[in-house]
């Protein structure tokens, strides 16, 4: 006979078939229900959480953060949509994820800063920039920049390499 977890585990499972099947919009999890999964034996299940297109419990978000296996917090390093408080957190707990945490769209403005501009868009530009409190002459600027930054250069030259630029004049 299934336990209260194996039922739980269970519905994640049938509401993930049903999305795949029909592609309709997930619906929220209960937070029990994520709990649940989190604490799970199966590192398979506590790995796709970091595929859950909703914003995690802190709980659950901590418990994946501090999961035993590199697997497990690699992906929730990745759940693009961790708050920036969340991976401020994964930060201070997990040093040794910065470099995966530089390329999150919602990573501190520290970060961000570290960004390299050829992987960083348009909306991402925009956040970054209401992030420093652009006034609008620095934000054509900085756009200037990024638009005539060389290809070659854009894996090397950040957000914070321009917003200097900008910022100094």
């Amino acid at each position: 006979m299934a336990d209260d977890d194996d039922i739980e585990l269970a519905l994640i499972e049938a509401q993930d078939a049903e999305y795949r099947r029909t592609f309709v919009p997930p619906v929220p999890l209960p937070d029990d229900v994520l709990r649940a999964a989190a604490g799970s034996d199966d590192v398979f299940v506590r790995w796709q959480l970091g595929a859950y297109p909703f914003v995690l419990p802190a709980d659950v978000f901590l418990a994946l953060i501090d999961d035993p296996e590199e697997a497990v917090r690699e992906s929730t390093v990745r759940h693009w949509a961790a708050t920036t408080s969340q991976l401020e957190l994964a930060l201070a707990l997990r040093p040794e994820l910065e470099e995966q945490l530089i390329l999150h769209d919602h990573a501190p403005r520290r970060l961000m800063d570290r960004r390299p501009v050829g992987v960083a868009d348009g909306p991402l530009r925009q956040r970054y920039l209401d992030q420093h409190g652009a006034s609008e002459a620095e934000r054509s600027k900085f756009q200037s920049l990024c638009d005539d930054c060389p290809s070659e250069e854009q894996l090397n030259v950040t957000l914070g390499d321009l917003w200097e630029i900008v910022h100094t004049g």
